[in-house]
């Protein structure tokens, strides 16, 4: 067993204190405090065919065979003089032959040669004892162990042993060592009625003197110095004994049963360790009371330990611990490839976390034979182990719980959001629309083509021509009708309604007959056919076209949208298409030889504010118009006079409302560039919520709590960024509703996460 007495903290000196390490044969200068225990087990060797040395797991049975008895047996001292040669042989492995063991053992001590096989076990034992001429002092140690691993009714040893005790030609002595809960287990040796097993001899746990004897000798020559009064505090807070959770199962020894060694050493090492590593010379009060109680030092011990390993590394350790320590306690080896087969790993994925854990600075396992075989590294990690198993895994299945608590969260605010997506209440409505709203005004304008003109009948020409009133003579309006068509307009887009018939109608008929099909006239009337009607009669019996010049209003009250056609109901679009009305926009599309494809609503992709198209007034016109600007061009007359009315708030008005004419102007423009501004639809719609939605779950598990709310506020921002630049490409994505998928789930997400946090710690 190797010694870690050369093994020292950060600053390169070697500790004195092993820790969890058991004493070697080469600390024997450093081991104080088990003299008198030392003297009876060597008396007891020494004088008593067999010797059984049991007791509590951390009492310091191996480190008492190591460090103080077999050195001593070795070199002679305390041993009758003269007499016959005594031949030292240890074994403290059993995960292997445990005969072969034994055998090879007794063979390297009396010089022999190993067993052939020929002769049976007790024989060959004894055939070496009586070759080598001397009287053989065996040493069996971690005895509890051959029990967990062999002791079957075939075992050589179960049998062999105790025949060899008996044979009276041959001068032995055999010591087991073992823990105390495995005494009665030397029932299964053959024989263990016999008085040789009466020879017991219990090794209990330090007296306070004898503790402070071990902290105190071994720094005597070393360059660290202890602060007075340190060995006193260390006894006492060992006396605490609250190392792990078994001590409130009732599992550990009260103060009245002395100190363990193995905690004592494990304090002062890592004492030791954080001294030096400070560069102080002395070990002090303060930083002992600073490490805390023992439950805290075994726990940081243990948690510095897996703290080398990985997320993944810790899952498959803590499924492996299950077959290293049984739930009473008691430490198993285990070969990694069992192991991996135990816990459904691949053989490679055990290798790193079995190698961080053997390693010098974190002494929870080692190999113990030359094939890959693996145990704990010392009984009092045990119960500590289990109970770091337990925390893990009820962690575990807590963070399994806050996953589950964190997504349903965010299902439950993505399906608030998608009830609100469906049932579309109108302040979340019109929330949506003032983004419109505001992505057109961040595009900014988009000047037309020069394919259109508005006429319009401003508040001057309509106080000039309708002389106070708030309309103007319909001969007035015949007139506009022949200049436009004298003047080579293609499209005459006429948006005046004319509803009911009056005695000056003659000549705007007359005009109308003139202009023929490439007139366009506005209707808003439709009777149960779908003819839009004109001087109170169906507009079909008149030689131009007629169109339905209303829009859709949204929730807001502004015009965003047009309907290719209208029925009477006004949108029932289940009436057969005999039966429905085209809309201004369409038909004067049509009309300039750009049908439009069939669609049912579309949203007016506004070049910008009011005025953007070229205007040029009604009254101007009338008197001079201007073939060069008006030949071949689609022509909307209409009207901004306020006392007509005919002005509306907009997606593009910017807080400003809009002419009639210049709406329409928007939408015919709008059809004839193909429609260009068009949402995705709902299915899109839909998985845009639910991926803002996931995102506050997934970036909650994956981040910390400030990383998660810069990413969360990246997302929305990006959110934000990608809308306008799919609006700029002419495709217009949802805004308002993913925005408070976000804004729920991440709610909803940190309340729960929260929650899982407290009750985790």
């Amino acid at each position: 067993m190797a010694s870690s007495s050369g093994d020292g903290g950060r600053s390169g000196r070697a500790s004195p204190y092993p820790g969890l390490s058991p004493y070697d044969e080469g600390d024997a200068d450093r081991f104080f405090g088990r003299e008198r225990e030392r003297d009876l087990v060597i008396a007891d060797l020494l004088t008593s065919r067999l010797t059984v040395l049991y007791g509590p797991s951390g009492v310091g049975k191996s480190s008492l065979l190591r460090a103080a008895v077999l050195p001593r047996l070795r070199r002679g001292e305390g041993l009758p003089s003269g007499g016959s040669q005594r031949m030292v042989a240890v074994v403290d492995g059993w995960s292997g032959d445990p005969a072969r063991a034994v055998l090879d053992a007794v063979a390297a001590a009396t010089g022999g040669e190993p067993a052939s096989g020929e002769l049976s076990f007790d024989e060959t034992l004894a055939h070496h004892v009586e070759r080598s001429g001397g009287i053989l002092l065996l040493v069996l140690d971690h005895f509890e162990e051959y029990f967990l691993y062999h002791g079957g009714r075939d075992d050589p040893v179960r049998s062999g042993l105790p025949r060899f005790l008996a044979r009276g030609d041959v001068r032995a002595r055999l010591l087991i060592s073992l823990r105390e809960d495995a005494l009665a287990s030397l029932d299964r040796l053959e024989g263990s009625t016999s008085p040789l097993f009466a020879n017991l001899l219990r090794l209990g746990a330090m007296s306070d003197a004898a503790a402070r004897e071990a902290i105190e000798k071994p720094v005597d020559g070393e360059p660290v110095a202890l602060e007075p009064g340190l060995a006193h505090h260390v006894v006492n807070l060992l006396h605490e004994r609250e190392p792990h959770a078994g001590a409130a199962r009732g599992l550990h020894p009260g103060p009245e049963d002395g100190v363990e060694p193995a905690y004592l050493q494990l304090v002062m090492r890592r004492l030791w360790e954080r001294e030096t590593a400070a560069g102080s010379s002395v070990l002090r009060i303060a930083t002992l009371e600073a490490m805390g109680s023992m439950r805290a030092i075994v726990g940081d011990h243990l948690r510095e330990a897996m703290d080398r390993l990985t997320p993944a590394e810790r899952r498959r350790m803590a499924e492996a611990f299950r077959y290293l320590v049984t739930p009473s306690g008691v430490k198993i080896a285990q070969r990694r490839h069992d192991l991996a087969r135990l816990t459904h790993t691949r053989e490679p994925e055990l290798v790193a976390p079995l190698e961080k854990l053997s390693a010098a600075g974190a002494r929870i396992l080692r190999p113990v034979d030359e094939a890959p075989t693996y145990e704990i590294f010392h009984d009092a990690l045990a119960r500590p182990l289990l109970d770091w198993r337990e925390r893990f895994e009820a962690a575990r299945l807590q963070r399994r719980a806050a996953l589950l608590g964190v997504l349903a969260a965010a299902a439950a605010a993505i399906v608030l959001t998608l009830a609100a997506y469906v049932l579309e209440p109108a302040f979340l409505e019109k929330a949506e629309l003032a983004t419109v709203d505001a992505r057109f005004a961040l595009r900014g304008e988009e000047p037309p083509g020069s394919e259109i003109v508005i006429v319009d009948l401003d508040d001057a020409g309509l106080a000039a021509l309708g002389k106070g009133g708030d309309q103007i003579p319909r001969k007035a309006h015949a007139r506009m009708i022949d200049a436009l068509r004298e003047a080579g307009a293609g499209v005459i887009a006429y948006d005046f309604e004319f509803r009911e018939p009056t005695p000056e109608d003659d000549e705007l008929r007359a005009a109308i007959e003139r202009a023929g099909p490439q007139l366009l006239l506005a209707a808003t009337r439709i009777d149960s056919e779908g003819r839009g009607e004109v001087f109170g009669r169906p507009g079909d019996e008149l030689s131009a076209s007629v169109g339905y010049a209303g829009f859709p209003i949204a929730a807001d009250g502004a015009y965003r949208q047009l309907d290719e056609s209208v029925g009477l109901s006004g949108g029932d679009r289940e009436e057969p298409v005999s039966d429905r009305l085209d809309s201004f926009a369409v038909v004067a599309a049509a009309l300039a030889g750009q049908p439009a494809e069939g669609f049912e609503r579309a949203w007016i992709d506004y070049h910008g504010p009011a005025r953007t198209f070229s205007t040029q007034p009604f009254a101007d016109v009338l008197a001079n118009p201007e073939p060069d600007a008006l030949e071949g061009k689609v022509v909307v007359v209409g009207s901004s006079a306020r006392k007509q009315g005919d002005v509306h708030p907009t997606a593009a008005g910017g807080g400003q409302v809009m002419s009639g004419a210049e709406i329409q102007a928007n939408a015919i423009s709008t059809l004839l560039r193909g429609e260009p501004l068009s949402g995705p639809g709902s299915a899109v719609d839909v998985a845009l919520i639910i991926l803002l939605g996931l995102l506050p779950a997934a970036v909650v598990l994956a981040l910390r709590a400030r990383a998660a709310i810069v990413a969360m506020v990246a997302a929305a921002a990006g959110a934000l960024v990608l809308a306008q630049l799919l609006f700029s490409a002419g495709r217009l994505l949802p805004v308002v509703y993913p925005l408070i998928a976000l804004v729920l789930s991440a709610a909803g997400v940190a309340i729960a996460r929260r929650t899982a946090v407290t009750r985790l710690r």
